[in-house]
């Protein structure tokens, strides 16, 4: 007779999502510097732009509907066309100024808004970061 032996696979759990513990989610994947590492180099890349501010800002694309500007965040912000006095004269590449509503909102892309005469009164305009590119700085 022969003897069978059991061979005994060793199988990895995979997580199960949805289903994690607070420890779990309180445990980070980076230490302590890294994650402070991170903190400084963003915090470096947004210094200067503060919400309520009118920006400079980067015309990438056109719909039907929106101007999407690119002010030199993560996402690009929408700017509804109607806002424009002349939207036939906005091309993409043009640099033109936008009131920063909103660093994020709940979808993740930056909350825009073209400026009015009341609404940029006594806020400061702050070149951003496509913009100071484009002038060779």
């Amino acid at each position: 007779m022969s003897e069978e032996t059991a061979v005994v696979e060793e199988v990895e759990e995979k997580p199960v999502y949805g289903n994690a513990d607070a420890n779990q989610l309180s445990d980070s994947d980076y230490s302590e510097n890294q994650y402070d590492e991170f903190m400084s180099l963003y915090e470096e890349s947004i210094s200067g732009i503060q919400e309520g501010q009118v920006v400079v800002g980067s015309v990438v694309t056109i719909t039907a509907n929106d101007v999407m500007v690119d002010i030199g965040f993560k996402s690009e912000g929408a700017v509804p066309l109607k806002e424009f006095t002349d939207p036939e004269s906005i091309e993409v590449g043009q640099e033109i100024d936008v009131f920063l509503e909103s660093i994020e909102d709940q979808e993740g892309q930056v909350v825009l808004s073209k400026p009015t005469s009341c609404a940029c009164g006594t806020r400061s305009r702050t070149p951003t970061i496509p913009a100071i590119r484009s002038r060779g700085v």
